[in-house]
Protein backbone atom coordinates (compact mmCIF):
# COMPACT_ATOMS: atom_id res chain seq x y z
CA UNK A 1 0.00 0.00 0.00
CA UNK A 2 1.55 3.48 -1.01
CA UNK A 3 2.60 5.85 1.41
CA UNK A 4 3.10 9.72 1.93
CA UNK A 5 6.48 10.68 2.91
CA UNK A 6 6.44 13.60 5.11
CA UNK A 7 10.50 14.39 5.21
CA UNK A 8 11.71 17.01 7.69
CA UNK A 9 13.58 18.74 4.96
CA UNK A 10 11.04 21.86 5.35
CA UNK A 11 10.01 21.86 8.85
CA UNK A 12 13.35 22.02 9.97
CA UNK A 13 14.32 24.74 7.36
CA UNK A 14 16.55 23.46 5.80
CA UNK A 15 15.39 24.00 2.50
CA UNK A 16 14.91 27.67 1.58
CA UNK A 17 14.08 29.18 -1.74
CA UNK A 18 13.92 27.89 -5.02
CA UNK A 19 15.06 24.82 -3.65
CA UNK A 20 11.69 24.65 -1.04
CA UNK A 21 9.90 26.01 -3.79
CA UNK A 22 10.74 22.56 -6.19
CA UNK A 23 10.38 20.11 -3.35
CA UNK A 24 6.96 21.62 -2.52
CA UNK A 25 6.00 21.16 -6.62
CA UNK A 26 6.93 17.34 -6.20
CA UNK A 27 4.97 17.23 -3.00
CA UNK A 28 1.93 18.70 -4.31
CA UNK A 29 2.16 16.49 -7.78
CA UNK A 30 3.24 13.39 -5.86
CA UNK A 31 -0.51 14.24 -3.84
CA UNK A 32 -2.27 14.37 -6.63
CA UNK A 33 -1.00 11.62 -8.48
CA UNK A 34 1.94 9.38 -7.26
CA UNK A 35 2.16 6.27 -8.12
CA UNK A 36 4.21 3.48 -6.38
CA UNK A 37 7.19 2.48 -8.02
CA UNK A 38 7.51 -1.44 -8.98
CA UNK A 39 9.47 -3.09 -6.14
CA UNK A 40 11.30 -5.06 -8.34
CA UNK A 41 12.47 -2.27 -10.55
CA UNK A 42 15.01 -1.14 -7.26
CA UNK A 43 11.81 1.36 -5.74
CA UNK A 44 11.36 0.76 -2.02
CA UNK A 45 7.46 -0.85 -1.29
CA UNK A 46 4.89 1.40 -1.10
CA UNK A 47 7.17 4.78 -1.96
CA UNK A 48 5.34 7.35 -4.19
CA UNK A 49 6.46 8.15 -7.33
CA UNK A 50 6.23 10.92 -10.24
CA UNK A 51 7.64 11.24 -13.60
CA UNK A 52 10.80 13.80 -13.62
CA UNK A 53 8.45 15.40 -16.30
CA UNK A 54 5.54 15.52 -14.28
CA UNK A 55 7.63 17.61 -11.65
CA UNK A 56 9.17 19.82 -13.89
CA UNK A 57 5.76 20.90 -15.45
CA UNK A 58 3.97 21.17 -11.76
CA UNK A 59 7.73 23.37 -10.62
CA UNK A 60 7.15 25.57 -14.14
CA UNK A 61 3.63 26.10 -13.37
CA UNK A 62 4.13 27.16 -9.88
CA UNK A 63 6.60 29.38 -11.18
CA UNK A 64 4.69 31.40 -13.67
CA UNK A 65 1.80 31.85 -11.16
CA UNK A 66 4.34 33.83 -9.52
CA UNK A 67 6.54 35.42 -12.24
CA UNK A 68 4.46 35.31 -14.98
CA UNK A 69 6.93 37.42 -17.18
CA UNK A 70 9.85 34.41 -16.63
CA UNK A 71 10.87 33.05 -20.22
CA UNK A 72 10.98 29.57 -20.95
CA UNK A 73 15.63 29.03 -20.66
CA UNK A 74 15.02 30.89 -17.89
CA UNK A 75 12.26 28.42 -15.80
CA UNK A 76 14.54 25.38 -17.50
CA UNK A 77 17.74 26.29 -15.95
CA UNK A 78 15.64 26.97 -12.16
CA UNK A 79 14.38 23.64 -12.44
CA UNK A 80 17.82 21.62 -13.87
CA UNK A 81 19.99 23.89 -10.68
CA UNK A 82 17.13 23.11 -8.13
CA UNK A 83 16.55 19.45 -8.93
CA UNK A 84 20.16 18.60 -9.26
CA UNK A 85 20.68 20.31 -6.23
CA UNK A 86 18.13 18.37 -4.57
CA UNK A 87 18.47 14.95 -5.54
CA UNK A 88 22.33 15.53 -4.92
CA UNK A 89 21.86 16.16 -1.23
CA UNK A 90 19.41 13.30 -0.83
CA UNK A 91 16.10 14.95 -0.06
CA UNK A 92 15.05 13.40 -3.77
CA UNK A 93 14.99 10.30 -4.74
CA UNK A 94 15.64 9.50 -8.72
CA UNK A 95 15.79 6.28 -10.92
CA UNK A 96 15.52 6.15 -14.09
CA UNK A 97 12.44 9.00 -15.19
CA UNK A 98 11.17 8.22 -11.61
CA UNK A 99 11.50 10.97 -8.55
CA UNK A 100 9.96 10.52 -4.93
CA UNK A 101 10.80 12.62 -1.56
CA UNK A 102 13.43 11.18 0.31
Amino acid sequence: MPFKVTPASLADGTLKGESAKAFESLRAVLDEGGEAGPVDAGFSDGVLTVSRDAWRNRFYADLMAKEPSLDAEARKKRFQRTSGKLIEAGHVGALGDRVWLS
